[in-house]
């Protein structure tokens, strides 16, 4: 299965409004294929999932660094750069109001490797296997990924606030992630209250599409069967 195939079957079996995104982490040295530069400075990194939807970019660590949180989850920043009284306005911010606490901060997920670039596009024509697997769909389309998930043996975690520490967890551990969305996250990244956020570690992503196809149309039989007692009569 080609990366345009599993994106092509994840919109149409998830009915999903917007293409899986991929991303991938590029270290110093690493060869990888030529992609246009982003010049958008966004106000924090899950800003680039909507844009990677459309098209395929690179982005340097600089461009990650105006949300701290978002810093630490991509591995831009150290834990230690982002503790309170570090200078970072909004984390100081967050504590004030109560959103988050200063011992959260110790314990968020960050990719392990420093990169020199991070490459954004929509998973259809990316041009390399991507580390991770973005995926906006509604409430039932998570609960899918989640039971194809377990079928094809694959470890399943749930994230809250942050919604970007789904994509180190998704990478270190080898997990499908489901992200439940945070505020701050759906208006920059512009998906609704009513969408989650799943992530895919990229090499197993042809494992869960495979088991997702499989629970998708046995779910649809089980509709049909329901509402066919439902309705007797209708056939």
């Amino acid at each position: 299965m080609d990366r345009a195939e599993a994106s092509v079957l994840i919109q149409h079996l998830l009915r999903c409004r917007r293409p899986p995104v991929a991303i991938r982490f590029i270290s110093e040295g690493e060869e990888f294929p030529e992609l246009p530069r982003s010049n958008e400075w966004v106000p924090s990194s899950c800003a680039f999932w909507n844009l990677a939807a459309q098209r395929s970019f690179l982005t340097s660590p600089e461009q990650h660094v105006n949300c701290s949180i978002g810093a630490v989850t991509h591995g831009v920043r150290g834990h230690e750069e982002v503790m309170p009284g570090c200078g970072c306005a909004d984390v100081d911010a967050l504590i004030a109001m109560g959103r988050i606490r200063p011992e959260d901060l110790t314990s968020l997920p960050s990719v392990r490797r420093r990169p020199s670039s991070i490459a954004y596009g929509p998973l259809e024509d990316f041009p390399v296997e991507p580390d991770v697997v973005l995926i906006v769909t509604e409430a039932r389309g998570a609960q899918m990924v989640f039971e194809a998930a377990r079928r094809a043996g694959l470890p399943v975690e749930v994230q809250g606030m942050p919604t970007c520490a789904g994509i180190p967890i998704a990478l270190n551990n080898g997990s499908v992630v489901i992200g439940l969305g945070c505020s701050t996250s759906r208006l920059r990244a512009s998906y609704g209250d009513h969408e989650l956020v799943v992530f895919v570690p990229g090499r197993a992503l042809e494992r869960l599409v495979s088991s997702l196809e499989d629970v998708v149309i046995a779910d649809r039989a089980l509709v049909e069967a329901e509402l066919g007692n439902r309705n007797p009569g209708v056939r």
